[in-house]
């Protein structure tokens, strides 16, 4: 199976776990800082309160993937193995974390929302730098997955 196909969840799953955080991403992208964006002290507290909830989150579910792991590499080496079914709850796992980032995910609309359209546009032009960074990791992941 090609990874193109993956490439929409991807692009989901990395805009709600990397799209604010404080540190640099798997892309090495930060995004733009409190004063970039000239926010207001208020404004940067909830920026700043934004970025630590979706760090801790995103560490959360490196948690629980690297804990998942060795489980379904378990599962997977079962001789009654199950594949439709490990497929399936690997796929009611995804949507499980994509629906508990909806918080953030809002926290983050309603912030960007209140923005004014110039900084709006700084934030929009760093969310295009992901989408690039995105697009070389599924060009790489796609190229090795042909070998």
């Amino acid at each position: 199976m090609r990874l193109r196909t993956f490439a929409p969840l991807l692009l989901a799953a990395a805009l709600t776990t990397h799209s604010l955080p404080a540190v640099s991403s798997p892309l090495l992208l930060k995004p733009p800082t409190a004063s970039e964006l000239a926010l207001t002290p208020e404004q940067a507290t909830e920026w700043a309160a934004i970025q630590a909830d979706a760090i801790a989150f995103r560490q959360s579910l490196l948690d629980e993937l690297s804990a998942g792991l060795p489980v379904l590499a378990d599962d997977l080496a079962a001789t009654d193995a199950d594949l439709p079914a490990i497929v399936q709850q690997l796929q009611s796992q995804a949507l499980y974390a994509l629906w508990r980032s909806q918080p953030i995910r809002q926290r983050r609309m309603d912030f960007y929302l209140s923005l004014t359209p110039a900084q709006q546009q700084q934030v929009r032009q760093w969310l295009i730098e992901v989408v690039h960074g995105l697009e070389r990791v599924v060009a790489a992941a796609d190229a090795l997955s042909q070998r």
